[in-house]
């Protein structure tokens, strides 16, 4: 006969949302957020689930047992995985207590970040990462005006899906866009990237931060940009194109350019007349700023990647050192990207009556970080 825990398993299996209404007792928090807030959590994170992979009739459950001394592990607890076929897994422990009846209740679930299965995994392991609203958590401390601002930021955001909803948009409803939500954006505390912990106001404030960044990038650059497209930077002399290339690269390091350990990218299909902000944000822009846009980028990445050739300040032996002993994304990209970083290293070691020859970078070139 099964237990209530082993019919809970199955519902889980299943995503069977009906079962677990039934099951699962109203007198408890699962997630720290009540049973209903829970249940429609989960059920929108199956649909997820369920869309981009194979077809599955159900998860495999695997038991498992937590290694993590933080969860104080006990026999109250258990933890299970919850695995599709192409390999996406989900970790969760489940708090047991016994009913006058010696049957196992299930008082909490919530996810377990260090299980160990018993079984041999073959094939690639992709976890999932399954989350419910901060703000909906008991305990979570929330603004005298909350509602007001939550209903300002799901305005903003209900306004920004209808905009891009109509085809490509002109710069000037970017800009119109951002003025009518700053106060909203600014109210709510701005764009916190906390990794796991969401709130109902995030999608807003990712909105709102990628198309402020993308507007900021465009005016930034709009000098240079222009400068590019009018044949002004054409058959410049090394003398003038060098300080040109690390003013720029100044410039774009400060927030624009792609570093490993941030989220600042900007990425544009002028062919498909789209950008990309961070990964998350996609919409289309009317003219040819797009288009523009990349063509500038192209130049200078192109014209930097010619320069650090020339400029390279370490040896195939010294920067081979260096990559076994950096201990940061950031010190890596410095060196196989940033022409700053080798004109700096050649100036200190100048002052020091050392020189260093030039265009060390010609044996390591295929090395170079990407920036495609």
């Amino acid at each position: 006969m099964l237990t209530l825990l082993d019919r809970i398993l199955d519902c889980f299996a299943r995503m069977d949302r009906t079962g677990l209404e039934e099951l699962l007792s109203p007198e408890y928090t699962f997630y720290e957020v009540s049973k209903a807030n829970f249940l429609d959590r989960l059920e929108a994170f199956w649909q997820d689930w369920r869309v981009g992979g194979i077809h599955f009739d159900a998860l495999q459950v695997i038991p498992g047992s937590c290694c993590n001394k933080a969860c104080q592990n006990h026999l109250g607890k258990t933890a299970y995985q919850f695995r599709s076929p192409d390999g996406r897994s989900l970790d969760l422990r489940f708090v047991l207590e016994q009913d006058v009846q010696e049957n196992y209740i299930v008082k909490d679930i919530y996810p377990c970040h260090d299980l160990v299965t018993f079984e041999r995994m073959e094939g690639e392991q992709k976890p999932l990462t399954f989350w419910v609203y901060e703000d909906d958590k008991r305990g979570t401390e929330l603004p005298t005006d909350y509602p007001f601002l939550l209903h300002a930021a799901n305005q903003g955001l209900d306004d920004w899906k209808v905009l891009i909803s109509k085809g490509p948009i002109l710069f000037e409803q970017l800009h119109g866009w951002l003025r009518d939500y700053e106060n909203a954006y600014q109210d709510c505390g701005g764009w916190i990237d906390l990794g796991d912990t969401v709130w109902r106001w995030d999608g807003f404030l990712q909105s709102y931060h990628d198309v402020e960044l993308f507007v900021s990038f465009a005016e930034a650059f709009e000098a240079d940009i222009l400068c590019y497209s009018v044949g002004g930077y054409n058959d410049l002399p090394e003398e003038q194109l060098l300080p040109l290339i690390l003013d720029i690269e100044r410039r774009m390091e400060l927030r624009y350019t792609v570093i490993h350990g941030t989220d600042f990218d900007i990425s544009v299909f002028p062919g498909f007349g789209e950008v990309c902000v961070n990964c998350r944000t996609t919409f289309a822009i009317e003219g040819t700023l797009l288009a523009a846009i990349q063509d500038f980028r192209n130049w200078f990445q192109q014209e930097r990647a010619q320069l650090l050739v020339q400029y390279f300040a370490l040896t195939a032996a010294e920067r081979d050192a260096f990559l076994e002993t950096a201990d940061s994304p950031f010190q890596l990209y410095q060196v196989g990207t940033m022409l700053s970083f080798h004109i700096q290293t050649r100036e200190r070691f100048r002052k020091q009556g050392v020189f260093i020859p030039f265009r060390l970078g010609g044996e390591i070139r295929p090395l170079f970080h990407s920036e495609e």
